[in-house]
């Protein structure tokens, strides 16, 4: 379902909890992107994190299996290259509903648990 930035952006503010799928430099830029609107991201989650990988400009990072209990009533966004979403997707589906929108080149895909 497609929604516009400025649904997103509410979106985003609505809830206390929000987290990128994701810490490489999209992860990064949605973290800036959010925080030019002052909204904070919570943690990153990462599919599989390396032991000393343990945050990343100052946000705390987590494997999904480390993450799958801290994801109640979080927004997921997918933070990382188009080619991993449909996997990423069907691993987070079962935690709610997915939402996107399109800013410039990137993808953004919210999740609503």
């Amino acid at each position: 379902m497609e929604k516009s930035l400025t649904e997103i952006l509410e979106i985003c503010r609505e809830k206390e909890k929000i987290v990128c799928y994701g810490a490489a430099n999209f992860g990064l830029n949605v973290k800036d992107f959010l925080a030019m609107y002052n909204i904070q991201i919570e943690f990153y989650v990462v599919t599989e994190r390396e032991e000393n990988f343990m945050n990343k400009d100052g946000v705390r990072v987590f494997s999904l299996e480390e993450a799958k209990h801290k994801l109640n009533d979080c927004l997921i966004l997918l933070s990382l290259a188009e080619r991993y979403h449909m996997v990423i997707k069907k691993a987070l589906s079962k935690y709610g509903n997915i939402f996107s929108f399109t800013r410039g080149e990137c993808e953004y895909i919210f999740l609503f648990a």
